[in-house]
């Protein structure tokens, strides 16, 4: 099943993240569990919206983004409740959005990576690294976290 690129942009555009992964990519619902990761004085609390054979996608709405230093910071306190994750840091008005995964590859260092989304902009870049993450029906039975980490 291909992606429908209109109905993704638009779940985009309306930071609806949890539509776009179970409607459009076919995951599955998470538990929607929330996880506060305080950094320095602040605390930041990351919602669970959607996953895939253990590999979960977390969604934290904030005000403005946060720098790279601090999105890597709570990247690396997420990892102590979920190993295998995306997270999405979107603004409250929804007009910018970070995506933060780390490629993880057997034998090398972990490489964080960081995309960017703005309001009103095509968002092809984003868009065709999403079409890597559709799951198809006939492809459930033997999906695997690896292959997921591997799409990721």
């Amino acid at each position: 099943m291909p992606l429908n690129r209109s109905r993704s942009k638009k779940y985009l555009q309306a930071c609806d993240f949890e539509s776009l992964f179970i409607e459009e990519l076919g995951w599955d619902r998470s538990t929607g569990a929330t996880i506060p990761l305080p950094i320095a004085d602040r605390e930041f609390v990351v919602a669970a919206i959607a996953q895939k054979r253990g590999f979960t996608v977390f969604h934290c709405v904030l005000d403005r983004l946060p720098d790279r230093a601090t999105s890597l910071k709570l990247e690396r306190q997420l990892t102590a409740y979920s190993r295998s994750h995306l997270l999405v840091f979107s603004t409250e008005d929804k007009s910018a959005q970070v995506w933060l995964w780390v490629r993880q590859e057997q034998g090398k260092p972990l490489a964080p990576r960081l995309e960017r989304y703005q309001q009103g902009k095509s968002g092809e870049s984003l868009l065709q690294k999403l079409e890597t993450l559709v799951i198809d029906f006939e492809e459930e039975e033997k999906l695997t976290l690896p292959e997921v980490n591997r799409r990721i």
